[in-house]
Formats: structure tokens, sequence, C-alpha cells
């Protein structure tokens, strides 16, 4: 067999083979001609604890910005739930940005109004920025 022959018979296993796993990756209903069933949705509260856990680790892990981003994430899954505003706003305290975590613990009373913690946190904020009024 040429040289040739040997390089063209190996392309062509080659393309087989990825031939083979590419079919293997397509769904049965596109290669069949059917109407391609509609695949299961993730339950939304798992996905938004999934994230809220990663979030814990990062804030654990001193990856603050990672963590801000995890909750955001349960945010947009979980608009009512006051705990991602409220670690935020412990994270924006860590992180020295007191306009920030104000913001957010204001957001957790406005949904939460009897929350302690987030009451003590935003009256530590305000003393500190001298707004003893609002305190």
């Amino acid at each position: 067999m040429s040289m040739y022959a040997r390089l063209f018979t190996i392309t062509m296993i080659a393309l087989f083979a990825l031939g083979c796993h590419a079919i293997a990756q397509t769904d049965p209903a596109v290669l069949f001609g059917a109407k391609p069933r509609p695949r299961a949705q993730a339950d939304p509260r798992v996905v938004a604890q999934a994230h809220f856990k990663n979030a814990i680790g990062y804030q654990q892990a001193g990856k603050l910005q990672k963590a801000i981003e995890e909750y955001r994430a349960v945010i947009k899954i979980a608009p009512t739930f006051p705990a991602p505003y409220m670690n935020i706003g412990m994270i924006y305290m860590r992180m020295n940005q007191p306009k920030n975590a104000e913001a957010s613990f204001k957001r957790v009373l406005a949904m939460d109004p009897k929350n302690e913690m987030a009451t003590a946190q935003l009256a530590q904020i305000l003393m500190f920025e001298n707004k003893n009024a609002e305190a």
C-alpha cells in the first residue's frame, strides 16, 4: 500500500470515529426525525441553594468578589430572600465600603423590618458616618 493510500485510510478512520462521536452526542430524536422532547429544567430552589452554598464558601475563603457574584445569582432566582442581601452587606463592611453595605442592609430591612442583625449593622454604619439622627 502506498504512503498516500495509508494516509487516506488513516484519515477516513479518524473522520469516521469523529462522526460516530458526534452522532453519539446528538439527541436521538434529532437523528430520527422525531420532535425533540423538552429537557427537564433544574429546580430553581436547588440552584439557588447551590449558589448560596458556593457564596458562603467563597466568603469564608476570602474571595469576596466571587462571593458577591454568587449571592447576586441567588438574588436573581429568589429576589425576596433577605439572606443574600445581608451577607453582601457584611462583605461590603469587610471591604470597607459602608455606602454599599448601607444599601444592602436597607434592602434587608425593607423585606424584613424586624431583622435585628440588619438593624444593628445599619446603626453601626450610620454612627460611623456621623448620621446619629438616622441611627
